[in-house]
């Protein structure tokens, strides 16, 4: 047996909405049962939430980590004088879905221009937020200036496409499978972006897969049933089915996924 990791953002999240036991990281844990599963995953959450995961991972003492690529601009703080430590969830014998308590970490994800869900600009809903992290409404609003501007800082963005890239360097796992989930814009040039990494990520792969140009035209990939709605780009049954079969169980993972029930034997 092996304990296996899943980090990473929405697209990599169990407790997903419509996601749960239709999620491609559920249906790599049916296939392969021998080992134990821990999902770390969580919407919004960026590298630094990544890293505070890989931390509590190794503690675990992992051996396998999916890593998924995230927006570059999102970031995290960690708040309050309580224990670092991840909320369990229990799925099943051997699955766990963890998150890092509400109260000791903030997080910026300025795409869907909220904080933590709850738009920093609205004052009662700030109030709410900072009551829940024992903080003072300056304290937050304070958090929340830091937060968005080291989210637009370009020298923290390409940081942190540089810290993804390298991940497989930095850690000393025995497994890391790095993922491109999402089709995700995220090496930043000054003056001009573009497409990054060299191979397809899962979602261009996908609509190709189904006669699909764009990936990004929701309302094809709805109609092809490869996402939950127009208006939810996460991955349908269908489409998680297709991307875990053809994407992320390589033959090199699969290998990795079965080698390694006889490495801990």
């Amino acid at each position: 047996m092996a304990k296996v990791a899943f980090i990473g953002d929405s697209f990599s999240a169990y407790n997903q909405k419509g996601q749960f036991e239709n999620h491609w990281s559920w249906k790599l844990a049916q296939k392969f049962p021998q080992h134990e599963y821990f999902n770390y995953a969580l919407g919004g959450r960026g590298n630094y939430y990544y890293q505070w995961c890989l931390l509590d991972a190794k503690l675990r003492e992992a051996d396998i980590l999916f890593v998924s690529r995230t927006y570059n601009h999102r970031i995290g703080l960690l708040v309050n004088d309580c224990e670092f430590e991840f909320k369990e969830t229990i799925v099943s014998d051997n699955y766990m879905s963890l998150e890092l308590m509400h109260d000791r970490h903030v997080w910026y994800s300025p795409q869907n221009n909220t904080w933590d869900n709850d738009g920093p600009i609205f004052k009662p809903r700030l109030q709410k937020w900072a009551k829940q992290r024992n903080l003072s409404l300056d304290q937050a609003k304070k958090i929340g200036s830091v937060l968005e501007e080291q989210s637009a800082s370009i020298t923290s963005q390409l940081y942190n496409d540089k810290w993804f890239e390298n991940i497989t360097k930095l850690y000393n796992f025995k497994h890391i499978i790095p993922l491109e989930l999402m089709n995700i814009v995220s090496k930043l040039v000054i003056g001009e972006r573009v497409n990054s990494g060299i191979k397809k990520n899962a979602f261009q792969l996908l609509a190709e897969a189904h006669g699909i140009r764009d990936c990004e035209n929701d309302i094809e990939m709805n109609k092809a049933g490869l996402i939950l709605s127009e208006d939810d780009s996460h991955l349908s049954p269908k489409g998680n089915d297709w991307v875990l079969e053809n994407y992320i169980l390589t033959p090199d993972t699969v290998n990795i996924l079965i080698n390694s029930s006889k490495e801990n034997l």
